[in-house]
């Protein structure tokens, strides 16, 4: 999969398949490209289908060292659409990434053709935030690092 270089010398891993309308997929927390992998499938014959890993995740990394920040996640998605030479698109968002999809709305109107929100949230409050905060501490203990990967199943 193709990397895209951030203005902090972050990469983030990207995949895109087919042509016409473009649709991002924006996982959530932890999240990565492949949760997306059916959906690149299926949409891929219609749509250019974008989906990416989070940056700290997959093959996507993060020199920012310093706790995520929804806006800095917002711009990742935007970075991406630059890079890619996308000026709008359809955004299908789960938790973290229907939160990302929403930011980008407020943020960049311009680059939305429609939303689809899963199972997310607005704006975090303090319970929230501290739970993220938590988790990202959580991942960096050692023997744990593979919970990176999302825990799914088909």
């Amino acid at each position: 999969m193709p990397l895209i270089k951030l203005s902090d010398g972050s990469e983030l891993n990207y995949k895109s398949k087919g042509q016409g309308d473009a649709v991002v997929f924006i996982s959530g927390l932890n999240g990565k490209a492949s949760f997306w992998d059916e959906q690149l499938t299926y949409f891929s014959r219609y749509f250019q289908v974008i989906t990416f890993d989070h940056r700290g995740f997959g093959k996507s990394s993060n020199q920012a060292h310093e706790p995520e920040t929804l806006a800095r996640l917002t711009g990742d998605v935007a970075s991406l659409l630059d890079a890619l030479g996308i000026e709008t698109a359809h955004f299908v968002g789960h938790s973290l990434g229907g939160a990302i999809a929403q930011s980008l709305a407020a943020d960049y109107p311009e680059t939305i053709k429609s939303l689809v929100l899963s199972a997310t949230w607005l704006k975090p409050d303090d319970r929230l935030t501290r739970i993220f905060l938590a988790r990202q501490k959580f991942l960096t203990i050692d023997g744990l690092r593979h919970q990176k990967e999302p825990q799914t199943t088909k």
